[in-house]
C-alpha cells in the first residue's frame, strides 16, 4: 500500500484579479515511504505528481527509519 499526505488551499484572490475567475487548488503532495514532496496547482497536476511519485525509485532508508 502506498501512503501520501496530501496538503490543500485556495490561494487568496490577489490585487486586480477578477471576482468571477476561479483561483483553483493548489497544494503538497508527500510520499511517506520516501519523504519526496511535489508541488500541484490543481486536480490533473495532482494526479500526474501522484503518479511520478509512484514511479520514481525509492530512497533506500535504513533499519531505525523503517520502524518509525
Amino acid at each position: 500500500m502506498e501512503r501520501y499526505v496530501i496538503r490543500l488551499w485556495v490561494p487568496a484572490p490577489g490585487a486586480g484579479d477578477a471576482t468571477d475567475t476561479d483561483p483553483g487548488m493548489h497544494g503538497v503532495v508527500s510520499h511517506v515511504a520516501t519523504g519526496r514532496s511535489q508541488t500541484f496547482r490543481d486536480g490533473r497536476d495532482l494526479l500526474q505528481r501522484l503518479i511520478d511519485l509512484r514511479t520514481s525509485p525509492a530512497i533506500e532508508r535504513d533499519d531505525a527509519d523503517r520502524d518509525r
